[in-house]
């Protein structure tokens, strides 16, 4: 058991432990010497004494590090130094297939052919430099924060002997190929059977032979034949079912010969769900009539929005992601434009939110002097609404010719917007009376003959930090002073554990002067049309769209960014 702060070389800096198997104990580290977070493989103690063993495994271990591929789990370096035998591997953050499969439950014919093409690719560039995995299993498959998913332990599995195959056996047995049971020649036809099983899980949400030990499926893999997919989920398509019953066939000349050749009607099937693999399918003259172009295209373009919107929810790991969001935006620099550029971001806001199905809900408004909106705070609620918009959270660009600027030129004007999550727990936060004012006021804006004519609107100002925060949403005194401290406490709390963690100091952007040089995305809408994140560098052309609410693409861009270029977020 290696403890964190612990250094193995001199440069990795154990960090904390990722899991454990059957023959090893991983560990997230540091390499200082690349500046880059790695996992660390070490073999456990029964293992590490076993020589021929540890001898096998190097071997291995130095054939898995010459591949380098995007759908495989980098092999780093081998090292032994004393008892300690480790492998220093690309760390990848995300969630295995075999708890992404029951977590889901089973997956839809479009996803599981998705994934299972990445899974395949990584396993054919394992097979052309004649390295078989041995143990493929979706135990073995991690699908990262930006969607990629790898293959792991690559050439390591050839190191496991008879010996440790029983330790090793209980999750493993269960994708085990008829000649791996009985102890025979394995060779690639060995991992595309362990291969189709896997994709059998992952449409099916269970595997296809259970026992009450591992002899007992083992036998079931040899002997029985494998119930047909669609008996247990009507949906899996014909060609995906002939695809998934070829790869388990139980002798290894009537399985595909390559992996490759699977790879080819897995694409055939994405395209036509009932694509005959065995010949009646789409001809050659087909394939190639232009005509088809724009089908194929249309069924690539649903599977890629599909599978985006999978990745987007695997980024949504935050403390505070699936909370409700609370807006603000306020008005800066430019006058009468800008109040007329914060309206037109409200309703951008609003458009998006109506799009995914969201609820908006009034907290504070004030009206621009001369039109427009001054500022106004507004909750957002939906699920996961906080992670998806914290993206939006810093000062927002507006380059146009102004309608309220009598020479036609052009203007550039500026508003913040500042993005919280709405914590409606408990939180231990102290609000001392000394430290607050409490101010009340008459409602403005629209909402009715009651809210206009009281002072029931509540505007909370806590001295230490400086937070205001507004509510005149509810129809009573009390009620919006709950609201108001309720917000308080939030950002109190966030505050503080932004001081306290690290981790958490991306939960609420810096919003600093509302002008030039502080803009997180710019909007052009004279002489070009452009909308450009500065952080992402993600644009579009199509600025009418994005101000309808098609913000998704610098949403999702944003996403990605903090979780591969600042690697990640929580840890900002």
């Amino acid at each position: 058991m290696l403890n964190p702060g612990t250094y193995l070389q001199d440069r990795y800096e154990i960090l904390g432990r990722i899991g454990s198997g059957g023959m090893s104990v991983v560990y997230k580290a540091k390499c200082h010497t690349l500046d880059r977070l790695v996992a660390i493989k070490v073999l456990k103690e029964e293992f590490a004494s076993d020589e021929n063993f540890v001898s096998k495994f190097k071997m291995e271990a130095q054939a898995a590090a010459r591949l380098s591929h995007p759908n495989i789990v980098n092999v780093y370096d081998v090292v032994d130094e004393g008892d300690l035998h480790y492998i220093v591997m690309e760390l990848i953050e995300g969630i295995t297939l075999k708890n992404y499969i029951e977590k889901k439950g089973f997956l839809e014919n479009k996803e599981a052919i998705g994934i299972a093409i990445q899974v395949a690719q990584g396993i054919a560039a394992a097979h052309e430099q004649h390295i078989i995995h041995r143990d493929i299993k979706p135990q073995n498959m991690i699908i990262s924060k930006d969607g990629t998913v790898k293959v792991a332990d690559f050439g390591i599995a050839r190191a496991v002997s008879s010996q440790t195959m029983n330790a090793t056996a209980v999750g493993s047995v269960h994708y085990i190929s008829p000649e791996q049971a009985r102890g025979g020649y394995c060779d690639e036809r060995s991992d595309i059977y362990s291969f189709g099983i896997t994709l059998y899980e992952m449409v099916t949400g269970r595997v296809p032979f259970e026992g009450d030990n591992t002899v007992a499926v083992a036998l079931a893999h040899l002997e029985e034949a494998v119930t047909p997919p669609s008996q247990l989920n009507p949906m899996v398509s014909r060609g995906l079912e002939e695809i998934i019953l070829k790869c388990t066939q139980k002798k290894p000349d009537r399985r595909y010969p390559s992996i490759g050749d699977v790879i080819t009607d897995l694409r055939h099937v994405m395209v036509d769900p009932d694509y005959d693999i065995y010949g009646s399918g789409l001809e050659t003259d087909e394939e190639n009539d232009p005509s088809m172009i724009e089908e194929i295209q249309e069924m690539l373009d649903e599977f890629q929005a599909q599978f985006d919107s999978i990745r987007v929810k695997t980024l949504l790991s935050g403390e505070y992601d699936g909370e409700n969001a609370i807006i603000k935006l306020n008005a800066g620099a430019g006058g009468t434009e800008a109040c007329d550029w914060c309206s037109m971001l409200y309703r951008m806001y609003t458009r998006w939110a109506e799009r995914k199905g969201f609820s908006i809900e009034v907290l504070d408004y004030l009206d621009g002097d001369e039109a427009g909106i001054k500022s106004v705070t507004f909750q957002v609620n939906g699920e996961n609404a906080y992670g998806l918009l914290k993206s939006e959270k810093g000062v927002h660009r507006l380059v146009r010719i102004s309608p309220f600027n009598a020479a036609g030129k052009r203007q550039t004007s500026f508003v913040s917007c500042d993005v919280m999550p709405d914590i409606e727990k408990d939180l231990d936060v102290e609000v001392n009376d000394e430290d607050i004012r409490i101010d009340t006021y008459r409602s403005s804006g629209a909402g009715g003959q009651h809210i206009n004519k009281t002072s029931s609107a509540i505007r909370i100002t806590h001295f230490p930090t400086g937070i205001v925060v507004q509510c005149q949403n509810e129809r009573s005194q009390h009620m919006n002073k709950d609201k108001a401290m309720q917000m308080l406490k939030a950002k109190l709390y966030l505050l503080k554990q932004q001081e306290a963690e690290a981790k958490l100091s991306g939960i609420r952007g810096e919003v600093t002067d509302i002008g030039w040089g502080n803009q997180i995305r710019s909007y052009v809408m004279q002489p070009y049309t452009m909308v450009k994140d500065h952080r992402t560098n993600e644009e579009t052309g199509n600025v009418d769209a994005v101000m309808d609410g098609a913000i998704d693409i610098f949403i999702n861009a944003y996403l990605k960014w903090i979780a591969l270029a600042k690697r990640p977020a929580e840890q900002q």
